[in-house]
């Protein structure tokens, strides 16, 4: 956080820049991702004072793409860091603030720890493989070389509606395709009775809630605070 400025500033700061993010995820979900969004928020500081040089501004928005790209690093943080690298011409974002509507994974977690950000925040924790607070701590392993402040919380409830209403729509969708290509008889012609078919369905349900994921049924924490070490319980989710 920028020591000149009040914890409410800061705050308010965060839920506008979140605001964008979830702009970003929206857009996500028409395309047919997964909606999650980031945003990179830059604000020189200097190095002495830690004052800022200038008024924070956005310079990269991005949203997942992992499927529309066939990309397994097509994460909307990922995404975004790499644009903002661009932007700047330079490798390091350690005036950089990450925005993203869910906690980080592993691999982008990891480049955040690469890109020597100063700050991550997210809005709904992941509880299937969050890496900033939840399953782990790589913002703040001392282990490593560059340890960031990572904020939770902002704006959750929105950020985890977000994905519970896609998730809960995908899954209907596939119900209802499941229904109309097996037909009302087409266990029983199969020679499979109802009952297998039934369980059947429900065993094709689970496996695609394991591997698509699914949001928090309920908020994790009920307000924005700095991610500390202790993990919080895992849950599935998917980016």
């Amino acid at each position: 956080m920028n020591e000149h400025r009040t914890p409410e500033e800061q705050r308010a700061l965060d839920e506008q820049y979140m605001a964008l993010a979830l702009e970003e995820a929206r857009a996500a979900a028409a395309a047919g991702e997964v909606p999650i969004g980031a945003v990179v928020v830059y604000e020189p500081m200097d190095r002495g004072t830690r004052r800022p040089l200038a008024e924070p501004r956005v310079i990269a928005r991005a949203h997942n793409r992992r499927e529309t790209d066939r990309d397994p690093a097509g994460h909307a943080e990922f995404l975004a860091m790499k644009e903002a690298s661009r932007v700047l011409d330079a490798w390091r974002l350690s005036d950089c603030t990450v925005y993203v509507t869910l906690e980080p994974c592993i691999m982008c977690a990891g480049l955040m720890h690469q890109a020597r950000v100063a700050r991550c925040v997210y809005g709904a924790a992941d509880r299937k493989a969050g890496a900033v607070g939840t399953l782990y701590d790589i913002h703040a392993d001392e282990r490593l070389n560059h340890q960031f402040e990572a904020v939770r919380g902002v704006r959750e409830e929105e950020c985890a509606e977000l994905l519970r209403d896609f998730f809960r729509a995908r899954r209907g969708k596939r119900s209802r395709a499941v229904a109309e290509c097996a037909g009302p008889r087409a266990g029983v012609a199969q020679g499979e009775t109802s009952g297998r078919a039934a369980v059947r369905q429900d065993g094709l349900r689970a496996h695609e809630e394991a591997a698509q994921g699914e949001a928090p049924s309920r908020a994790v924490v009920s307000s924005s605070e700095t991610a500390v070490a202790a993990p919080l319980s895992a849950g599935p989710l998917d980016k």
